[in-house]
């Protein structure tokens, strides 16, 4: 398709200017306004300087010797300084069709990733509680973005990186003694519930748990003493904090899964790669090449060397790790698994932390360009633009299961996609429940419904899907018709461009605009005609629109429903 056009014009600038050495790669452009075409190429201006010619005249002469055998283009022009603009002929886009039908489901992949090694690392939320919708949003967009990634032809591994070792599991420890206490009807003689413990009922549900299916034995291993019991540096709140994440690991896994399927290659436990000395291992490393200091009795990564503000500590005065000393080890591990490109999916609360660590990569011998960080903005959940109040359940906040089982995980997902990742976003509860226009994703969803509508009741009036050799794709020349098919074209470009920028909410918004397109086309005009040759034209049309939408919603993780 685009490819093809692309080549046309790099063998007419072949032609044009042969034996001229270094000649640019031609680069084909969408106009932004109509008139001027389908296509735009400034090469002409690009090679003026090279050529020392007028661009006007290097485009006359590109133009000149265009070679178009399969008659594509309808139309070529020059505009403005330079421009070549290029109409394309309505045989070419009715063709699109065509390679549609026989690419399928693997209609908008393509190969510019080269089967590069990506490592997408998502969530990674901390084992000490439910989901929140922020972690709705990381985790649509991280698994959107794979999914774009692999189509696009990289090779995709995702990862979840649990923090399950230091001051969070025995908080967490601590918090479910005290509610162990309470429903076995022990005393805690006065002992307030920690400041730092963790609210909600979800810890009461914890702690039943590990009392109903005997996950740790108590009564043989005793409880927190009274003074203990506020204590989180205690080794019965670390193994009742290890044994209560066990259980939130499970429950966050269901949440994901039930997410739009969402799962990872790989599971990455901090607390593992301090068990097996690769944190030590990883200070170490840094230490022989010369980049660890000693000061007040700790040990400080020189992260200053590599532009971050100021130095790090990595391991403290009274000899413990701090959270940038697993998190060196923890890339050093992907960086020796050969990745040409690592990505991490953050909250923007730790936009700070990225200098620190592209510093820590730079250190270990490693490029910090193939290291990127997406920083996902606040959600703020409304009814008919009114905030929603804390969740009383959760104690603190609303979890992605209650967002989930109120308005469904297709809707989630869209309505967490539909904005790009470092903007803020207001997800209305009450819009993304309804079955109008109003509502994105209905909307979207629609288009394939309606669709599997029309195929159904051509099946009834004995009119079969066509295929490309029974169908007269030259009917097809209504300016609408001629729209939606140019849409459609342009979704292996979207994929593409999302995938090389990393924003999967560009297949929302195409999306949203071809299913305007095809609403109003179907108002406007019927599908089904007397006329037997055009409506299996237009059949064979709209098929090619319902692979499309099942396609792109798919690298979005929603479904394609047949029936509204």
């Amino acid at each position: 398709m685009k490819s093809s056009i692309t080549e046309l014009f790099s063998h007419a600038v072949e032609k044009s200017f042969h034996g001229e050495h270094g000649l640019p790669s031609v680069f084909l452009e969408r106009p932004k306004n109509k008139e001027h075409g389908d296509y735009a190429l400034n090469i002409a201006m690009v090679l003026a300087s090279k050529l020392k010619k007028n661009p006007r005249e290097i485009a006359k002469t590109i133009i000149e010797n265009v070679v178009d055998e399969d008659n594509i283009i309808k139309e070529l022009g020059i505009a403005g300084p330079g421009f070549i603009n290029i109409t394309l002929s309505e045989r070419y886009w009715q063709g699109i069709l065509t390679n549609i039908y026989e690419a399928g489901e693997r209609y908008g992949e393509g190969t510019i990733g080269n089967n590069e090694k990506v490592n997408i690392e998502f969530v990674s939320a901390n084992p000490t509680g439910p989901l929140h919708v922020g972690h709705g949003r990381g985790a649509a967009v991280g698994d959107a973005l794979a999914r774009v990634l692999s189509a696009a032809g990289f090779d995709v591994t995702r990862e979840y990186y649990w923090n399950d070792a230091g001051s969070q599991i025995r908080n967490l420890g601590v918090s479910i003694n005290y509610r162990v206490r309470e429903k076995r009807g022990i005393d805690s003689k006065g002992i307030p519930f920690p400041d730092y413990g963790y609210q909600g009922d979800y810890v009461e549900k914890v702690a039943l748990t590990l009392i109903d299916e005997s996950l740790l034995d108590f009564d043989k291993v005793g409880f927190l003493s009274d003074d203990e019991l506020v204590d989180s540096s205690n080794p019965l709140a670390l193994s009742s904090g290890f044994a209560a994440s066990k259980i939130l690991k499970s429950r966050i896994m269901g949440t994901l899964k039930s997410f739009g399927g969402i799962v990872f290659d790989v599971e990455q436990s901090e607390k593992e790669l301090h068990e097996i000395g690769e944190v030590a291992s990883a200070i170490d490393y840094l230490d022989k090449k010369g980049l660890i200091k000693v000061e007040a009795g700790a040990k400080w990564f020189k992260s200053s060397d590599f532009g971050d503000e100021k130095d790090r500590v990595v391991v403290k005065e009274d000899g413990s790790l701090t959270y940038l000393a697993a998190d060196i080890a923890y890339h050093k591990k992907k960086l020796d698994g050969g990745f040409d490109r690592i990505i991490d999916v953050w909250g923007a609360d730790h936009h700070g932390y990225i200098p620190r660590v592209k510093g820590a990569i730079e250190a270990m011998g490693s490029d910090p360009g193939k290291f990127d960080v997406l920083l996902i903005q606040m959600v703020t959940l409304t009814r008919e633009g009114k905030p929603v109040p804390m969740s009383k359940r959760s104690g603190s906040f609303v979890t992605l299961n209650e967002v989930i089982e109120e308005v469904g995980s297709d809707a989630a997902r869209f309505f967490f996609l539909m904005r790009r990742y470092d903007s803020q976003l207001e997800f209305d509860l009450e819009l993304a429940k309804k079955s109008t226009a109003d509502n994105p994703v209905f909307y979207v969803q629609y288009m394939h419904a309606r669709i599997c509508s029309i195929l159904g009741h051509a099946k009834e009036a004995s009119l079969e899907i066509p295929s490309p050799a029974s169908v007269n794709l030259a009917l097809l020349l209504e300016a609408e018709e001629i729209d939606i098919i140019k849409q459609l074209a342009a979704y292996p470009e979207v994929v593409e461009g999302s995938a090389l920028s990393m924003e999967p909410h560009r297949l929302t918004i195409y999306l949203t605009n071809l299913a305007i397109a095809f609403h109003s086309y179907y108002n406007k005009t019927r599908i089904v005609v007397d006329d037997k040759e055009l409506s299996r034209a237009r059949l064979f049309m709209v098929c090619g629109v319902k692979t499309v939408v099942k396609n792109a919603l798919a690298l979005l993780g929603i479904s394609a429903p047949e029936k509204m």
